[in-house]
């Protein structure tokens, strides 16, 4: 239980890249299915992972989609959040140092100071 404590102290931040209840509910369900699912075959796999309906195939991936959910907000959110959790992290001329993936990250945290 301990973990998806954890998980859910991270994954209860990125409420506010979400304009509707909806789309963060999608957002988490997204989520798990990334944390859970034993292969790399898309939104497929995070139905089956999740044990969810089919009809829920569609509606995952109109998520992925969606103009309810701020990209940019959602990385803004996610790099403050690292910073925040992990106050240790090594910084270069003020810039913190992350290994990563994604072109945007340094936006993300340039936004996030």
């Amino acid at each position: 239980m301990g973990l998806w404590k954890e998980w859910w102290k991270w994954a209860g931040k990125l409420r506010g890249a979400c304009s509707r209840e909806r789309t963060f509910m999608w957002l988490l369900v997204a989520i798990i299915g990334f944390s859970v699912r034993g292969d790399l075959l898309g939104v497929s796999s995070f139905i089956r992972c999740l044990g969810l309906q089919c009809l829920c195939y569609d509606r995952l991936l109109d998520f992925f989609h969606t103009p309810s959910l701020c990209v940019a907000e959602l990385a803004r959110i996610w790099a403050s959040a690292v910073l925040e959790f992990h106050p240790g992290i090594v910084c270069h001329d003020g810039c913190p140092v992350l290994v990563c993936d994604g072109i945007n990250l340094h936006f993300a945290v340039q936004s996030a100071k």
